[in-house]
């Protein structure tokens, strides 16, 4: 494999409330299929639970082009069924097994809306194959130490601290970027 012009971080957190999705592994596979793609994590072991279970049309319509959409969907189950409730009753006033929002635009997926469920863990592993078909895999116990510009300083968890130049470094790693913090990019939150 050519040397990775992409390096994609995440930030391993022993705080489940700090657990994030699997971004960093699907921009992986987008970029993977263009060129050479390096992946770490600071874990020592791959992640088990899950936040957000809940599959949407669009990413449905994203795994379609990356060729994984047939084996998320065997991995997939439904959603548990939900009840509504009016303030005071006991009976519910509604239940059922997905919210049915109207995708705005119409999406070919549109039975999906919260209705797909794949616990992360699962879902994770699924594209962490993918990733391996096209000779890519995570580096588990990998730190990214510092970066400047494009330079990274990557620790493999042992003495040794390596140096590589990438043309793209993305992190990953959620609200507490190691990257974002390290830029000095500011993470704003615009309310509707």
């Amino acid at each position: 494999m050519a040397h990775p012009s992409v390096l994609i971080v995440r930030l391993g957190c022993p705080d489940f409330a700090l657990f994030f999705g699997p971004s960093g592994l699907i921009l992986a596979l987008f970029l993977r299929k263009s060129g050479p793609v390096r992946i770490i994590d600071k874990e020592r072991t791959h992640r088990i639970g899950s936040r957000g279970a809940g599959i949407m049309p669009r990413t449905l319509e994203m795994y379609a082009t990356l060729g994984v959409l047939d084996d998320i969907l065997a991995g997939a189950g439904t959603m548990a069924p939900t009840a509504v409730y009016e303030f005071g009753e006991l009976t519910p006033k509604a239940t059922s097994r997905s919210l049915h929002i109207k995708s705005r635009p119409q999406t070919f997926f549109t039975y999906a809306i919260i209705f797909l469920q794949a616990l992360q863990d699962r879902h994770e592993e699924i594209l962490r194959a993918h990733l391996a078909k096209l000779s890519c895999t995570v580096e588990l116990g990998a730190e990214l130490r510092s970066f400047e510009n494009v330079v990274a300083k990557i620790a493999d968890g042992t003495e040794s601290e390596e140096t590589a130049t990438f043309e793209w470094l993305v992190g990953t790693d959620g609200a507490r970027s190691v990257v974002r913090s390290a830029s000095s990019a500011k993470l704003t939150r615009r309310l509707p």
